[in-house]
C-alpha cells in the first residue's frame, strides 16, 4: 500500500497533467476531470500555485453562482532538457513546459569513435553550453 507522500505525489501529478493538457481550466473542472474532492483540488491548487507552476488567467463566465477562476502551467516555470543522440550528431534542445523550443545546439560527433567515457563527457558539455546560452 502506498504511503501518504507517495499518493500526495501521484495525485499532484494527477491535477498537474490535467491542467497541463485542459491549457486553461477552473476547480470545478478539474474535480470533474481528476474525481478528486473540491477541497483536495483547493488545496492543491493553492500549493501548485505558492511555487509558481501555476498561474490565474481570469475568470469563467458562469451560469450563476460564483465565477471560477481559470488556471494553466506556468509554461518558464520549469523546463525540459532533451538530448538527441544520433550516428554522426549529438542535439541538446531546451523547451518550456509548453514544448515552446527555447534554444537547441546539434554538433557533429560520430559516437563510434569515443568511448563511454568520451561519449558522457561531450553530452554533458554540450548540455552545459546549452543551458548557459539560455541563461538560466
Amino acid at each position: 500500500m502506498a504511503n501518504n507522500t507517495s499518493l500526495k505525489r501521484r495525485n499532484m501529478l494527477k491535477i498537474i497533467k490535467v491542467i497541463k493538457t485542459s491549457g486553461n481550466i477552473t476547480k470545478p473542472e478539474i474535480v470533474k476531470a481528476t474525481g478528486f474532492t473540491q477541497s483536495t483540488v483547493h488545496s492543491f491548487i493553492i500549493e501548485l500555485l505558492e511555487k509558481g507552476i501555476i498561474v490565474e488567467t481570469g475568470i469563467a463566465e458562469s451560469n450563476g453562482g460564483r465565477k471560477a477562476t481559470i488556471y494553466r502551467m506556468k509554461a518558464d516555470r520549469y523546463y525540459i532538457v532533451a538530448v538527441d543522440i544520433g550516428d554522426s550528431y549529438l542535439s541538446v534542445c531546451v523547451h518550456n513546459l509548453e514544448f515552446k523550443e527555447i534554444y537547441s545546439e546539434t554538433v557533429m560527433y560520430t559516437i563510434n569513435n569515443h568511448s563511454v567515457s568520451e561519449g558522457l563527457e561531450s553530452i554533458l558539455s554540450l548540455i552545459d553550453r546549452t543551458i548557459e546560452h539560455t541563461g538560466f
